[in-house]
């Protein structure tokens, strides 16, 4: 499932994805808490995954989210950017990134602190922005094994 999002060069583009990892980010997050320990669906359906989705993001669009959520988020997402760049590989990704799609080379320098100062009130604001009554789009994807028995029956032609 995903969302009509702005450019990555936005300024929304940290909160969204720290709210992506509030959301979806590791065991810990809401949706794997909610799907697999609390709802136990997580191998069922579809639509009780989306239903399960679009309950935490109103949960967060009422409640908001705690600091200590927020920080977890941060470190989570903060980490993997700092372990991506510990290799030549990593350091020329995100360089060229900077370069190309930022077109700022020393916006490797800066990013992380954007990061770093997104509020709980932000995660609400671009939720409610960019995720809360809007289209989406959702893809379901099955198995080759599980195709045929979804392939609705043809008419017999004559």
């Amino acid at each position: 499932m995903t969302y009509l999002a702005p450019s990555v060069r936005s300024e929304d583009e940290a909160a969204l994805d720290l709210a992506d990892e509030i959301l979806s980010g590791g065991q810990s997050s809401r949706l794997y808490q909610s799907l697999v320990y609390e709802q136990q669906v997580a191998q069922r359906a579809l639509p009780e995954a989306e239903k399960s989705l679009n309950d935490q993001i109103e949960k967060i669009l009422k409640n908001g989210v705690s600091e200590a959520e927020l920080d977890k988020a941060k470190n989570r997402f903060l980490t993997g950017k700092l372990m991506e760049r510990e290799t030549n590989n990593g350091k020329a990704s995100a360089l060229g990134e900077a370069a190309v799609i930022y077109r700022d080379p020393n916006h490797i320098n800066t990013d992380l602190a954007k990061y770093q100062a997104v509020t709980a009130n932000q995660i609400k604001e671009v939720l409610n922005k960019y995720i809360a009554g809007k289209k989406k789009v959702l893809i379901e994807y099955l198995p080759e094994t599980k195709r045929e028995a979804a392939k609705p029956e043809e008419a017999e032609k004559p």
